[in-house]
């Protein structure tokens, strides 16, 4: 049935997936051929206007009239002279702009580049479009190719800042009687109502998101996605479409390219095609997609309900099979259960089973071997006051290692910007001795020179260092840090605009190290299990940064593996995400209260991950104040995971004294016992797969977890 199923489901997928392309290349099909045309008619018109003599004619009386008044281009345009040479040469002009929607003014420029008349009277009528303040736009570039080329050109989308309009220009060389270049007709082209047709979605797909948008070699939008106008000319798609059609837009121009399945602009995962759209002088890709879910809705529902049907059938056969195999294992269940309640201390067991059988022989082996273990119970006791020790230790080694990490804030220049309460303990300097020094404050002379070189070139890359330095307090006395240095990086996700660093203090650590090596042999378990706690402890902070409103800014790896989430779906989001309904209200008002008075917030917190799990985080959360030290502008709140301190402390104490007497009994058992007891035993592994001090150590990591 599983095989069955996964074959319709694939091949419901392909089907569907089959279906959408060929409905987006008809639609992608239209969409070119609508845009085609257009623009073919466009450049007739372009090419029937720059053919009028009366144009060259217009212009040639105004390039004639500006030469003899000996005025400059922006001067000679008010002047009476101009108005009269244009009064009666420029109503067909006119007449142009307002009977096409598409036209929203028209240009007459000789060939020095002065624009010497248009039809809008806006602030560059008279301006040089090659010297002057517009000699960087698309629209100067083009009229310069026409003119060295004599071709007709398009000057690709661009915010014009004459009139601040998203526009685009249409420019056509101007001859004279003897075909002599005289200067450019341009067209301002406005193509709002043409890109609303083409990013429309198709009719195929009324409750699809199916999107049609151009996009330039620049890689940024010249058409919007979904009507975000905004984003034209100002957000940049690395699409695998787009990056497809980079390769390839040299050769194959007219073809489609299929790709089945993407991460989309908007992060869907998305099916689509490209196709190439030439213009005169410009090639724009038509990226034509549609959601993968939208596709293949159909096939989803289909395999969810044939998963259903598999689950409700492997649950028959599964409550059929229980059943059958409780009829044939009740004896070995009756040895199983007095096993397990000797394991859970009640010593006075007798297991009696009325066969003839091996399980009568493995039941005789079970009686006498409670016999021999209550022998060694007493051997118990005298371990109980080493396991005490022991775990007092522990404790103290913990509540160390449970204390927070030390914090700052460098610029770029490493000149330290903030610093929390742990660092100036650590470091024995007050806040105001730290801002604005750079660590070289506390350098110990311990690391080469090579060793911060090393450092330095990791963290102007923009990667994360991490390692541990030998550092010098206040008062001369060094200490061991574990640190982390993160950059934080610009807008463009290339350079480093500052750095934060998390210190752990390993001082203790490096201290014992030596002493623990030479107390191995006498104390080889109790630093095996304290290694392991303090493994865990060790790790990183969990960091997080939220503006004023709460909102979530940044957060470490360390944030995004304990919560579950990615960092999409935490970045914009309120810590209200990790709500898990533990604390009341009044916990939190004391919270905010706290922070928005600019002062430090420590407690602990029980927060939900993203598949329901609970976690307890000790937590630290700074406000960064404004430039007068009264309000604060953001907050970073450091995370400690205290999920296992919480559990171990509740179940500590029921387990120590299990745990370890199960531990010593196990040694003592099989150290003192005699060939005739151990035979019966490994009859009882035999059969049962139970084994007495493997049953007292799983009660024992049981509670203790």
């Amino acid at each position: 049935m599983t095989l069955v199923a996964w074959i319709s489901y694939q091949q419901a997928n392909v089907s569907l997936t089959q279906n959408a392309k060929d409905k987006l290349e008809l639609a992608a099909n239209s969409q070119i051929a609508f845009f085609s045309d257009w623009f073919d008619n466009r450049v007739k018109d372009l090419h029937s206007q720059a053919g009028n003599i009366y144009n060259a004619h217009l212009l040639t009386l105004l390039e004639e009239g500006f030469l003899q008044s000996g005025k400059s281009s922006e001067e000679y345009v008010k002047s009476y002279d101009w108005a009269r040479r244009v009064e009666f040469a420029e109503d067909h002009l006119v007449t142009l702009t307002h009977h096409y929607d598409y036209i929203y003014d028209i240009f007459l420029i000789d060939t020095a580049g002065n624009i010497l008349y248009t039809v809008v009277r806006e602030p560059d009528l008279g301006t040089n479009l090659f010297i002057g303040p517009h000699s960087d736009t698309r629209f100067s570039h083009s009229v310069k190719s026409t003119l060295e080329t004599g071709q007709s050109l398009y000057s690709d989308l661009e915010h014009y800042a004459v009139n601040g309009l998203l526009t685009s220009f249409l420019t056509a060389p101007l001859f004279d009687n003897k075909g002599n270049i005289v200067g450019v007709y341009a067209i301002e082209v406005r193509l709002e109502n043409i890109f609303d047709n083409i990013t429309s979605v198709d009719f195929l797909y009324h409750k699809s998101s199916q999107v049609h948008y151009m996009v330039g070699e620049d890689g940024y939008l010249r058409s919007a996605i979904n009507q975000k106008q905004k984003d034209v000319l100002s957000r940049k798609i690395d699409t695998e479409p787009f990056r497809q059609w980079t390769k390839r837009k040299h050769r194959d121009m007219q073809s489609s390219r299929n790709i089945d399945q993407y991460i989309g602009p908007d992060g869907l995962k998305m099916i689509g095609l490209y196709q190439t759209v030439q213009l005169p002088g410009v090639k724009w890709v038509l990226v034509s997609e549609v959601s993968q879910q939208s596709a293949l809705a159909d096939a989803n529902w289909l395999g969810k309900v044939t998963l259903i049907i598999l689950v409700l059938t492997s649950l028959l056969v599964s409550l059929l099979a229980v059943y059958k195999a409780r009829r044939i294992t009740q004896p070995i269940s009756q040895l199983v259960s007095a096993s397990k309640a000797v394991a859970a201390g009640e010593l006075e067991q007798k297991v009696v089973v009325a066969t003839d059988n091996e399980i009568g022989e493995l039941s005789d082996a079970f009686n006498h071997m409670l016999k021999v273990r209550n022998k060694h119970a007493k051997a118990l006791e005298t371990s109980h006051q080493r396991t005490e020790q022991a775990l007092k230790e522990l404790a103290v080694q913990k509540f160390a290692m449970d204390q927070h990490s030390a914090v700052a804030v460098t610029d770029v220049a490493g000149t330290i910007t903030f610093a929390n309460d742990k660092f100036t303990e650590l470091s024995g300097y007050s806040r105001e001795e730290l801002l604005g020094q750079d660590h070289r404050l506390l350098n110990s002379g311990y690391h080469d020179t090579e060793f911060f070189r090393e450092l330095y070139r990791t963290i102007t890359r923009g990667d994360v260092w991490h390692g541990e330095i030998r550092n010098k307090a206040k008062n001369g006395k060094f200490y061991w840090v574990d640190i982390t240095i993160v950059p934080f990086l610009d807008d463009d996700g290339k350079k480093p605009i500052s750095y934060i660093a998390i210190r752990s203090d390993i001082t203790q650590r490096k201290h014992t190290e030596t002493a623990m090596q030479e107390a191995k042999e006498q104390a080889e378990q109790a630093l095996n299990d304290l290694a392991m706690q303090k493994f865990a402890l060790d790790q990183h902070s969990i960091v997080a940064v939220t503006d004023v409103a709460g909102t979530i800014t940044f957060v470490n790896d360390k944030f995004i593996e304990i919560s579950g989430y990615n960092q999409e779906e935490l970045l914009g989001q309120n810590h209200r995400l990790l709500n898990s309904g533990y604390h009341d209200i009044k916990f939190f008002r004391e919270l905010y209260r706290t922070i928005a008075k600019g002062n430090v917030w420590h407690g602990e917190i029980r927060n939900k991950t993203k598949n329901g799990q609970f976690y307890w985080v000790d937590t630290t959360i700074v406000p960064f104040l404004d430039n007068d030290q009264k309000k604060p502008t953001s907050y970073i709140a450091i995370r400690t995971d205290i999920t296992e301190r919480k559990h171990t402390e509740v179940a500590m104490q029921e387990a120590k004294e299990a745990a370890e007497s199960a531990n010593q009994a196990k040694s003592a058992f099989l150290a003192n016992m005699s060939h005739e007891i151990r035979t019966p035993m490994n009859g009882i592994i035999g059969m049962t797969g139970l084994l007495l001090d493997t049953e007292l150590n799983e009660i024992q990591r049981g509670r203790a977890l």
